[in-house]
């Protein structure tokens, strides 16, 4: 007996898509995103004064606020005055009720330039604001 073989005509159809290039590339860019996120925060040009203090933990809700030597005030990148800082916050606040607030001041500017950024924050009802300083050596 022979055996009859059958043969393809055309090309079979594709009823799968493979997502494994797709998924590579999106760990990939996760990753490159989670490397560069810390690097861009220190990109601002900003010395910090030195003092004893514990490390901050990465967290999602952790937000830092940037003064720097020429007193500018930036925020996620862009600067802004001390009024419009505070209704930019208050309305991230209204979407996460969990967000902390780190101060990071550059060490020449004086310490009333803090304060008054911290009672500005304050009076808006942002009581989760904190100061970040440097590690001695």
């Amino acid at each position: 007996m022979s055996r009859r073989r059958k043969r393809n005509k055309g090309l079979k159809s594709i009823n799968q898509i493979d997502v494994t290039p797709l998924t590579d590339l999106t760990f990939i860019l996760l990753v490159v995103f989670m490397l560069t996120a810390p690097v861009l925060e220190r990109s601002i040009n900003v010395n910090p004064p030195q003092m004893n203090s514990g490390e901050i933990k990465a967290d999602k809700n952790n937000r830092v606020i940037n003064i720097t030597a020429e007193g500018s005030i930036v925020y996620e990148g862009q600067s802004f005055g001390k009024d419009e800082l505070v209704s930019y916050v208050t309305s991230e606040i209204g979407s996460n009720p969990k967000l902390n607030f780190f101060i990071r001041a550059d060490k020449v500017r004086p310490y009333g330039d803090v304060t008054d950024l911290l009672a500005v924050l304050h009076a808006s009802g942002i009581d989760r604001a904190s100061l970040i300083t440097e590690v001695q050596n």
